[in-house]
């Protein structure tokens, strides 16, 4: 329940953060991101990255006069392929046979009353049993027969019943279709269903595969009877010509060709193969400069032609789907990574615009590019100039490495990119994002892009060889990516401070700018209050060394730092750090009034900042800087008063600031720097005391609640306090005294 809650906490804004006007700007330019990035492949014309040649210009063992490409993948059903693949299987159907189970019992009636009626005397119905003899042949029988014994008679029935029984349940096929099926090359055959008794003949549901040569025909049964007397009934008697002549007198075929199931089984055959679908990625390479064309490569071209510009659905509702996905889930992270403040919506703004101009300027490219046959597209997309602007509007690296991957997934589907074409961009935006150095040193910032464009070069040549690209070709891509590279950069620097002046963003090179000591404010500072002017300086080295140590905005606590304390330009020398020779104001005022004046300096400081135009998060430093912290030292002096005067009740909010506890890091560490610097000057504190004060002074603001809205955790707190102290060590170091210090008599 509790990380449902605080899903939904994310996405919840304040009140006043999201108002109906700013939800549905919002939802206007991710529905138009959504809509670019859908139609872009409808815009390009073509499928092929090369010249205008085509198919009907080519022929087979031509030389190719160039390399071609596929700008987007596609798939198609290889036809031929498809094909062969049902042939083969066509090939594994073979004719289906079938038992003619009436016939079977016709013949075994017939074999029945011959081999009972073999002993009678009336030879005339033997001879009608015999239905498949001719004249001649029943003539031989007849004679032959007569010359048997009844024993041999008896030897002949047993063996016409045995063998007729054995040919009868294999099958007896008619010679014309057997004849017929060798004339088609056809070997084999499937026979359906056998005969599992000969006295009660039954059609099983099964099927055997069968030879042509083991198939028994009239042509073969004096062969397939001899083997049977050859393996069962061994004899030297004149009886085999005689079973012979029974036998195929007695039978017939029993078993016909099945043209119905054998067409069935073939379309089934054929049904159950699917269609060869060919892939096509974009980039894949269809002819190479100077390699013969083969019959396979014309036909993909034709193919590549055919699918110009064609999407299935399924491939549309993949894309609308992953566009939508990509997009929603972007937009989700950035807000619930967005910090609450009054610059999430400006952010978000600024997060959405860039995004959709990206891509407005990304569709351009890719509609020159397919014009102009620029073969390979990914150094032409400008990854860098949304990474940076975002990462500088924001100060957040996080923000920029979103843009990166987010326009990475989009680059995908653009048209004559592939999915390498993500690694490719998300390589050069994080490399670039976590390369390059925006400090002080200009050297170090040029040797940092410098970098960069190394790791960028190398990501286009290890492109060319994962995809096959022509190297002819490299060189150009290589100038076109550094002028990319370089662009980028120049319409970043550009169009920032437009931004960061117009919504007034703390960036760091707005930082910059007003950390530069000739600021008027701190000018001013500088010659009315002298004392808190080179407070202030301490307090900003404290705070940037504490904000780096735990990696937050520590440009940010340098130029707050700065500025925390202007409040005191109205009244300087009632602050302890501006008074000279000893005099001090508040001896002349009673503590209320004191507490008065040293907390208007707040008050007075934020006005002052506001006039100036600083950044509102400056600002909220500046008001923040004390909190609602107590003013000890006049809270403690009323308190003595009022021991003297018993109807004079201290009450000790009017001894407290009234800002609001630190709502940030960067405000807590200026509020921790602040107490610290000015403690070590007030209490003379040595360098061996200096971990002891700060470890009381932060211990001091958690117990009074001054850090309990600032996010930072003890760890870091631990951190800062070690920072802390080794800048303070430094500065109250105590050099050694040499001979000519020593005390010298005041004339």
């Amino acid at each position: 329940m509790d990380n449902r809650e605080s899903i939904f906490n994310k996405l919840k804004a304040k009140d006043d953060e999201v108002n109906i006007k700013t939800k549905i700007i919002f939802s206007l330019l991710l529905l138009a991101t959504v809509v670019i990035m859908i139609i872009m492949p409808y815009f390009v014309s073509g499928n092929l990255v090369g010249s205008s040649i085509s198919s009907k210009t080519l022929q087979i063992k031509q030389l190719a006069p160039e390399d071609l490409f596929v700008k987007r993948s596609f798939e198609y059903v290889d036809e031929k392929a498809t094909q062969e693949k049902k042939d083969l299987a066509l090939t594994k159907v073979f004719p289906i046979f079938t038992f003619d189970v009436s016939k079977t019992y016709l013949i075994t009636d017939r074999i029945l009353n011959f081999t009972q009626n073999i002993d009678n005397e009336n030879q005339e119905n033997l001879l009608k049993l015999l239905v498949s003899l001719n004249q001649s042949e029943k003539d031989i029988f007849l004679a032959e027969f007569n010359n048997l014994t009844e024993q041999d008679r008896k030897l002949l029935s047993s063996w016409v019943l045995d063998i007729s029984k054995n040919i009868i349940t294999s099958g007896y096929f008619e010679k014309n279709e057997v004849n017929q099926l060798r004339n088609e090359n056809i070997n084999k055959i499937s026979l359906n269903g056998y005969l599992n008794d000969f006295y009660n003949v039954e059609k099983i549901e099964t099927t055997k595969t069968l030879t042509l040569n083991s198939l028994i025909t009239s042509d073969n049964l004096d062969e397939k009877v001899s083997l049977y007397l050859e393996e069962s009934y061994p004899t030297n008697q004149n009886i085999p010509q005689l079973v012979f002549l029974s036998i195929k007198g007695l039978i017939e075929p029993n078993v016909t060709y099945d043209s119905l199931l054998t067409e069935v089984a073939k379309d089934k055959a054929e049904n159950s193969i699917s269609d060869v679908i060919v892939y096509v990625p974009a980039g894949q390479k269809i002819l190479s400069q100077d390699a013969v064309i083969s019959e396979k490569d014309l036909e993909l071209l034709k193919q590549v032609e055919q699918h110009s510009a064609i999407f299935s659905n399924t491939q549309i509702f993949a894309r609308i789907l992953l566009i939508i996905l990509i997009t929603v889930f972007s937009f989700y992270w950035f807000w619930t990574r967005s910090d609450y403040t009054f610059r999430r919506v400006q952010f978000t703004y600024i997060y959405l615009i860039l995004m959709l101009f990206t891509i407005l300027f990304s569709f351009l490219i890719t509609y020159y590019g397919s014009k102009y046959n620029i073969t390979v597209i990914g150094p032409t997309l400008p990854v860098l100039f949304g990474t940076f602007f975002l990462k500088n509007t924001t100060g957040k690296k996080r923000f920029g490495f979103l843009f990166t991957i987010q326009y990475s997934l989009f680059a995908t589907l653009f048209p004559g990119t592939t999915f390498f074409t993500f690694f490719y961009l998300a390589a050069i935006g994080i490399s670039f994002l976590y390369i390059i150095i925006y400090d002080q040193n200009r050297l170090s910032r040029i040797t940092s892009i410098f970098e960069g464009g190394l790791i960028a070069l190398l990501m286009t040549i290890i492109l060319y060889a994962i995809q096959g690209y022509p190297f002819n070709s490299l060189f150009v891509s290589m100038i076109i990516l550094i002028l990319n590279i370089l662009t980028c950069f120049l319409l970043e620097r550009v169009l920032l401070p437009f931004i960061d002046n117009y919504l007034n963003i703390p960036t760091i090179f707005r930082l910059e700018e007003l950390s530069s000591m000739d600021h008027k404010l701190l000018t001013k500072l500088k010659i009315n209050a002298q004392g808190t002017y080179n407070h202030s300086i301490n307090v900003s080295e404290l705070a940037f060394e504490a904000a780096k140590a735990i990696g937050v905005n520590a440009q940010l606590c340098r130029v707050a730092a700065l500025y925390h304390d202007v409040g005191k330009l109205d009244h300087p020398e009632y602050f302890t750090e501006n008074q000279e020779d000893g005099v001090n104001k508040h001896d002349e005022l009673t503590p209320s009034m004191s507490g008065s004046i040293i907390r208007s300096h707040v008050k007075l400081g934020v006005d002052a900042c506001k006039s100036a135009g600083l950044p509102q998060e400056i600002i909220d430093i500046v008001s923040e800087h004390h909190g609602n912290d107590l003013i000890q030292y006049f809270y403690h002096e009323a308190i003595k008063d009022s021991n003297d005067n018993p109807y004079n009740r201290v009450v000790p909010s009017d001894y407290c600031y009234t800002g609001n506890p630190p709502r940030s890091k960067e405000s807590a560490i200026v509020m921790i720097a602040d107490s610290v610097e000015a403690a070590s000057h007030s209490n003379k504190t040595s360098a061996q005391k200096v971990g002891r004060l700060i470890s009381t002074i932060i211990k001091q603001k958690l117990d009074r609640g001054q850090l309990n809205d600032s996010h930072l955790d003890l760890s870091e707190l631990k951190i800062i306090e070690q920072s802390l102290e080794h800048s303070l060590v430094g500065k109250l170091h105590t050099r050694i005294k040499y001979p000519n210090e020593e005390d010298k008599p005041n004339n």
